[in-house]
């Protein structure tokens, strides 16, 4: 008897590990598009989102895989109506094909709730050869129509993110990203650029954040003790998964209830079974 029932345990628990495994390697497709503009090497090129109907506003990461096996990666956080530009630069550095990944895509409807999370999406393009015509020894256009440097107004006074946002090394979108700051988040701003750029402390150095993305106004926090609907933590647990080995929080609840019934037939295949050999020993 305990043979047959170690037979049926095992049995059980490789069908168990297929349905994880299957649940887990499934992909979820973005309702967002790629768009990008053509590139040649040494050149700048732009990639930005397409927003399903209904969207607001969306964020995701975005790396860029080059034919020599270079990277380069960028994040976009967009929200329609507010400064924050919905298209990353990047600069092709070889000819041949660039493959355009984009992950844990967050789409937000205008009634602010979320219409996706954790979505991906991918898409390929070419990257022309530099045009023979350019190394001809012919000086490059001296264009001197250049915009003329913004002025900064010193100031030192306590501002708040307005949203989670990049922190640049110059003021232009362009510029390296040096870091980023949360929604809320606490930041000293020293400059109030004539460009809509302002000049903030960022970790001991000088960094820049676009104005609009910043408010005087201190952000509501939530009183500690009180009490977390249980919702929010269940949400916040999936959440926590899905950062940690990249799982959906469908694809978590998915699991749960894959376990629980597999566990459910086992008890019972196990109690007939139990059942079935007790009554026929008396």
């Amino acid at each position: 008897m305990k043979k047959i029932i170690c037979q049926i345990f095992s049995i059980m628990i490789i069908i168990i590990l297929l349905m994880i495994s299957i649940a887990i390697n499934k992909v979820e497709a973005s309702m967002a598009s790629i768009n990008c503009t053509s590139a040649t090497v040494g050149g700048k090129f732009t990639v930005s989102f397409g927003l399903p109907a209904g969207a607001k506003g969306i964020e995701g990461n975005i790396v860029v895989t080059f034919s020599d096996g270079s990277q380069q990666s960028e994040r976009i956080v967009y929200i329609s109506g507010m400064d924050s530009p919905n298209a990353a630069t990047f600069t092709a550095t070889a000819a041949g094909t660039a493959t355009i990944e984009v992950t844990n895509i967050v789409i937000t409807a205008s009634s602010s709730e979320e219409m996706e999370r954790g979505g991906s999406a991918s898409k390929q393009i070419t990257i022309a050869g530099a045009s023979s015509g350019s190394k001809t020894g012919t000086p490059a256009s001296t264009n001197t129509n250049t915009e003329p440097e913004p002025t900064f107004k010193t100031v030192n006074e306590t501002m708040y993110a307005v949203q989670s946002c990049n922190v640049r090394e110059s003021y232009s979108t362009s510029s390296n990203k040096v870091g980023g700051l949360g929604a809320g988040q606490e930041v000293t701003r020293t400059g109030i650029g004539s460009n809509g750029w302002s000049k903030i402390s960022y970790n001991g150095k000088t960094a820049y954040v676009k104005t609009t993305l910043l408010t005087a106004e201190k952000p509501v926090i939530e009183e500690e003790g009180e009490d977390v609907p249980e919702e929010t933590e269940q949400n916040e647990a999936l959440i926590q998964l899905q950062n940690e080995i990249g799982v959906l929080p469908e694809v978590g609840n998915n699991i749960a209830i894959t376990l629980y019934i597999a566990v459910s037939l086992l008890a019972t295949i196990l109690g007939g079974y139990l059942g079935y050999k007790f009554k026929k020993n008396n």
